[in-house]
């Protein structure tokens, strides 16, 4: 893609990149490692009982990283 770098918003919070993640505890705790991460808030459990965090990536777009929904349903059945 040719963008001109001046088009492109730093936090402009109107883009989002999602991911899974299946050891969703043992990635919390790799973020650990990295103090300087900007986080848009704590772990949050949404209604359907997938934890989620929220952080900005090196260019200011946010990036949330989910627990595997198999990974969810394990846990309740557990």
């Amino acid at each position: 893609m040719d963008l001109p770098k001046e088009r492109v918003l730093r936090k402009s919070n109107n883009v989002e990149i999602v991911f899974e993640e299946q050891d969703f505890d043992g990635f919390l705790n790799k973020l650990k490692k990295y103090p300087d991460i900007e986080y848009l808030g704590e772990v949050i459990e949404h209604s359907w009982g997938q934890r989620v965090i929220r952080f900005y990536d090196l260019d200011g777009h946010i990036v949330e990283v989910g627990e595997d929904m198999k990974m969810v349903l394990k846990r309740f059945l557990a």
